[in-house]
C-alpha cells in the first residue's frame, strides 16, 4: 500500500466519479434523468509498537441518478488490528467489516407514474479472528541456471 506518509503510516486515498443516462430513444417515460455520482474512499495503516498494526478504513457513495431510480447516499467504515507472532512467522488479526452498521441500498423508483422506495440492508458488519502462518525456509537458495539442449540448438539454428 502506497503512498507513505511517514515509516509508520500508510494511506490509499481513491476518488471515482461517474455519469450515467439511459437512452430510450422515443419513449422517455421519464428515464432520462441524471446525475453525477462521487466515490471517494480511504484507508490509513498505523504501525504500532511491539509487531502490531492497525487499519481503519471509509467508503462514501454520493446520491445518485440513473434514468428511474434515484439511489441515496451511502457509508460504511472497518477497522482491524494485527500482531506478528511467533518470530515473525505467523499473524493474528482481528477486523470489523461496516463497524457503524450503516452500509444499506437506498433507493427512489420516480418512472412512468411509479413511485416507489426501496431499502436493502443486508448484514454487514461482521467480526473476524484470523490467523495465517508462514511454512517453509525462508533461505534457501535459487538453484542455479542450467542450460539445456534447446538454447544450444536455438543458437545453431540462428545462425
Amino acid at each position: 500500500m502506497k503512498p507513505l506518509l511517514n515509516d509508520k503510516w500508510q494511506t490509499m486515498n481513491i476518488l471515482g466519479v461517474t455519469y450515467a443516462t439511459v437512452n430510450t430513444g422515443t419513449v422517455n417515460a421519464g428515464l432520462s434523468a441524471a446525475r453525477p455520482a462521487a466515490f471517494p474512499s480511504s484507508n490509513h495503516t498505523l504501525v504500532l509498537p511491539q509487531g502490531f498494526r492497525a487499519e481503519v478504513s471509509a467508503m462514501y457513495m454520493s446520491p445518485m441518478t440513473f434514468g428511474g431510480r434515484a439511489i441515496r447516499s451511502s457509508f460504511s467504515s472497518s477497522v482491524g488490528v494485527s500482531k506478528s507472532v511467533l518470530h515473525n512467522q505467523g499473524t493474528l488479526t482481528l477486523n470489523v467489516s461496516d463497524l457503524l452498521n450503516t452500509q444499506q441500498r437506498r433507493a427512489d423508483v420516480l418512472a412512468a407514474g411509479l413511485n416507489s422506495y426501496t431499502v436493502n440492508k443486508a448484514e454487514s458488519r461482521f467480526v473476524r479472528l484470523n490467523f495465517s502462518y508462514k511454512f517453509g525456509n525462508r533461505n534457501v537458495k535459487a538453484s542455479p541456471r542450467r542450460d539445456t539442449g534447446i538454447e544450444a540448438e536455438k543458437a545453431r539454428m540462428d545462425n
